[in-house]
């Protein structure tokens, strides 16, 4: 599942990237999963996974424009694996209902 997150990224306040996640050997993932595992469970990941960091960047032109500005949201590294293995688990989960609905 980490290597979905992309690399050279911007980080948020906790300071971990993709490549951090990418890097870690078999016994940090196994910790990590089981991190998320009791989120998962508890149905409380941190507010800090929720948060994100609104940046805004310069486009070309007139910047006293507001159309020549955008915004960027900086989110967790981590909180971006959680949704990333959330939105998967749902996914099977919807998948295997449909197939019984419609055997």
């Amino acid at each position: 599942m980490c290597t979905n997150l992309r690399n050279n990224k911007a980080v948020d306040d906790d300071n971990i990237s993709g490549e951090m996640l990418k890097a870690a050997d078999d016994n940090n993932l196994q910790h990590i999963l089981q991190l998320i595992n009791e989120i998962w469970q508890n149905e409380s990941p941190p507010q800090q996974w929720k948060d994100g960091i609104i940046f805004k960047l310069p486009k070309k032109g007139d910047l006293s424009d507001c159309n020549n500005w955008r915004g960027i949201t900086l989110l967790s590294v981590p909180g971006k694996l959680f949704c990333s293995m959330l939105l998967e688990r749902l996914k099977k989960s919807i998948d295997e209902r449909l197939r019984e609905e419609q055997a």
